[in-house]
């Protein structure tokens, strides 16, 4: 028996038999739709194995975690609502981490001060003709701002073909975009508006690269970057 949370599908016989640690491809009718950027708990039962009673039942079910895969453009505001739009930085990012991507995938984020901390890994799907992209829905880098008080507000760690585009990245504590992980390639930040805190301190810093790895093909292009005691 297959079914997600809340709505359950029908049970299918299946005819054979399996010795311990034998397995079988069972095909399962019925279908869900899953909507994109939402996450689901599929559960699959089994139940009266050969024909006969069950003398451990319990390890008959298993429950996983999935998402669709991601593609096409969408919105983050946090006084949208619908399937498309997300109200933070962090569910966006969270949804493209549990699915991925099938195509690019555009996020137009709406003017405001989003104050969370967001790390992007090497989301599945991402590619040369898959590109992953944030831009401000008003091409205005300082009035559509993410802002944190931490080590990092933005981290690319271990990213591919990531592309921020007149987003303003503030840190009021110490790195406002840091790369970090094994060898973040491709990505791109342009037209942003980078503000450091303001100190005399080598850890105020407005784009900081401290990747195991090398950095390759990064395009920091026409960026505004402001106080900190490096810039880069």
């Amino acid at each position: 028996m297959l079914g997600t949370v809340g709505s359950q599908q029908s049970s299918v016989s299946w005819t054979g038999s399996l010795t311990a640690g034998q397995t079988a491809v069972v095909n399962l009718t019925g279908s869900t739709t899953f909507a994109m950027g939402s996450s689901y708990v599929v559960s699959v039962h089994v139940f009266n194995p050969n024909g006969g009673t069950d003398v451990n039942a319990n390890n008959d079910s298993i429950k996983q975690t999935v998402c669709p895969s991601m593609v096409g453009t969408f919105t983050i505001n946090p006084s949208g609502s619908g399937a498309l739009n997300f109200t933070s930085f962090s569910a966006a990012v969270s949804a493209l981490s549990c699915g991925g991507m099938a195509g690019p995938v555009t996020f137009v984020v709406s003017n405001g001060t989003y104050n969370e901390q967001i790390s992007i890994g090497n989301i599945s799907g991402t590619s040369a003709t898959n590109r992953l992209r944030f831009v401000s829905a008003s091409g205005d880098s300082s009035a559509c701002v993410i802002s944190y008080n931490g080590t990092y507000t933005v981290q690319l760690n271990g990213s591919k073909y990531v592309t921020f585009r007149k987003i303003g990245i503030t840190s009021t504590s110490q790195y406002a975009l840091y790369f970090i992980g094994t060898s973040p390639s491709e990505d791109s930040i342009a037209n942003c508006l980078i503000t450091a805190p303001s100190g005399a301190t080598g850890s105020y810093v407005g784009i900081y690269g401290g990747t195991t790895g090398v950095i390759t093909n990064l395009t920091i292009y026409n960026n505004a970057i402001v106080n900190g005691y490096y810039g880069i």
